[in-house]
């Protein structure tokens, strides 16, 4: 991304200054490490994935995937559901919509995509 002359690289970087300059990043600073938090969670996730899209042989991609679904998505969706419980707004963080509700939409819905094989999408 380049803004002003000024080249940014990271992903996670540019969605947060283009939620910032879109009013989708919460103001109150609890909230902002709220949001970050849930950045964070699924970047996590996402390193839990990376093993295995670059898998080769099928069957141990299969049992890493298999792994994954039976023990790391539940841990990370319930993190998820703290979050949005603790919130109680019906939005990850504070009383309105945010980048943090864009990325727990983006994650969920890349891995209800069907897009991964082995992995039970519902």
């Amino acid at each position: 991304m380049e803004v002003d002359g000024k080249k940014f690289a990271q992903s996670t970087v540019m969605a947060r200054w283009a939620a910032k300059k879109g009013g989708l990043f919460p103001k109150d600073e609890f909230d902002q490490v709220r949001a970050e938090e849930v950045a964070g969670l699924s970047e996590d996730l996402i390193w839990n994935l990376i093993p295995s899209l670059f898998e080769k042989d099928e069957n141990v991609k299969k049992e890493m995937r298999k792994k994954i679904n039976d023990e790391t998505f539940p841990r990370f969706v319930g993190f998820y559901e703290n979050i949005l419980t603790e919130a109680g707004s019906g939005w990850a963080v504070g009383k309105e919509f945010s980048v943090a509700d864009l990325e727990i939409y983006n994650i969920i819905n890349w891995l209800k995509s069907g897009t991964l094989e082995h992995l039970d999408p519902t």
